[in-house]
């Protein structure tokens, strides 16, 4: 008969210390674009602890808050819901990205998008985040929840289900990650938040072509009717049918009247690199 124990406690000797440092390149580590792999999907692979302190894998939606601690909603009927109200320890490995754009100088952009994963996700980057769980009903953070996943309104107001929000107290992309590289200090941007509902109404009423033109040129995401979901200081949400794309701001942005003139700014600049691609490719043909 085997020795559970022992082999328990071979096993965990064998485990790479989550202090070692792995030497990845530079481009790899960049906070923006770890900060893609954050915001950019809306799906996550979820791990509790179930009350005999064994893992319990599966898949969950997910969306952020301001911050970008990640959001989930679930069902206190649901084994995984349980496990969270038990013991809030849970672990999300976040969705790989479908592809990894480059600009010229050879440097990751720092704009992506989500797609369903690839069958050889070794060669794929994955961003693993751990922390601890608690229920969250503020508004700003439901509402946040609701435009990245519309049609989760009905369950949200079912008595069983709640909204949690993950603090993250570690992150593994290839190696350690420092929280402060995912999680944004969003002091001095209240206003912005408190404005983000009457933002997203500006930005989806009046600002589709802008939208449009900054997920498939920047990012490097399909055509489609592209809306905003959220803004933060750091870039903006967007979400069609089938996919998301993050857009990640130049420089940090706190004020509300800021975030307009800057989406223009960068579809201006996203249209100029596209036609001067275009007419390259006409001189070269």
């Amino acid at each position: 008969m085997r020795d559970d124990t022992t082999t328990g406690a071979r096993d965990a000797s064998a485990i790479t210390p989550r202090d070692v440092q792995v030497d990845l390149p530079q481009s790899t580590r960049d906070p923006r674009r770890m900060r893609v792999h954050l915001r950019a999907p809306v799906v996550a692979a979820l791990a509790t602890c179930d009350p005999g302190g064994h893992p319990f894998a599966t898949l969950t939606n997910i969306a952020t808050d301001q911050n970008g601690s990640p959001l989930l909603l679930t069902s206190q009927l649901t084994l995984h819901g349980r496990n969270m109200g038990a013991d809030g320890r849970i672990s999300l490995s976040l969705q790989p990205l479908a592809g990894t754009l480059r600009s010229e100088d050879g440097q990751p952009i720092a704009h992506g998008w989500a797609d369903a994963p690839s069958a050889s996700l070794f060669t794929r980057p994955r961003l693993t985040v751990s922390g601890q769980v608690e229920i969250v009903d503020a508004p700003l953070v439901r509402q946040r929840f609701l435009a990245r996943h519309r049609k989760t309104a009905a369950f949200m107001r079912m008595p069983d289900f709640s909204l949690w929000r993950l603090t993250v107290t570690a992150a593994h992309f290839g190696t350690g990650v420092p929280v402060a590289d995912l999680i944004l200090d969003c002091g001095g941007a209240q206003a912005l938040a408190a404005s983000e509902a009457e933002l997203l109404k500006i930005l989806n009423a009046d600002h589709e072509a802008d939208m449009a033109c900054v997920a498939t040129v920047l990012a490097g995401a399909p055509e489609g009717r592209w809306r905003a979901t959220g803004v933060d200081p750091d870039g903006l949400d967007l979400i069609t049918s089938k996919a998301t794309a993050r857009i990640s701001f130049p420089h940090r942005v706190e004020a509300p009247e800021a975030v307009v003139p800057l989406l223009a700014m960068l579809a201006c600049s996203g249209a100029k690199g596209r036609d001067q691609a275009l007419q390259t490719r006409e001189i070269v043909n």
